[in-house]
């Protein structure tokens, strides 16, 4: 095999590795496969006492959105939860102090948020829990935006 040959052999099992390798990253990085879907909750907030009989959690969430409140608690223990959804001031009397579910923590509820014919772009939200005795807890609000329904007539 002349010196040339030789040369011109090497570039390309120089080429066939480098393929090889490109082609492993690909399978190994997923290329051109479908990927796990994001998580689509977001946090709005997040309070944590390291000793207390209640918590309690507030933000403003988006309309239309489902919201998922999250108790958790150490040692475990039975929490009561409500909640207030207030979507303008007319609202807030009519929205106070809706009970949520009982149970043992760790707990997770959802909410649907209303939404109003011409109504704000975002409700303000208030969700707690109440303990029979003092623990260490975290309660966390979350939430998801929702497609806007249409209506046909």
């Amino acid at each position: 095999m002349s010196l040339v040959n030789m040369q011109r052999f090497a570039h390309g099992g120089r080429l066939l590795s480098l393929g090889g390798v490109v082609a492993i990253l690909a399978v190994v990085t997923g290329c051109g496969g479908s990927s796990a879907p994001s998580d689509p909750w977001d946090v709005v907030s997040s309070v944590h006492n390291g000793s207390a009989n209640y918590g309690i959690v507030k933000g403003d969430v988006g309309q239309p959105s489902q919201v998922e409140v999250t108790v958790v608690t150490k040692p475990k223990i039975k929490a009561s939860t409500h909640y207030t959804i207030a979507c303008g001031p007319a609202d807030y009397d009519q929205a106070k102090n809706k009970s949520g579910p009982t149970g043992m923590t760790p707990l997770t509820f959802r909410i649907t948020v209303p939404t109003p014919e011409h109504g704000p772009a975002s409700c303000y939200i208030e969700t707690g829990a109440d303990y029979p005795s003092n623990v260490d807890t975290t309660i966390t609000l979350l939430q998801r935006d929702m497609p806007a329904s249409t209506t046909t007539g």
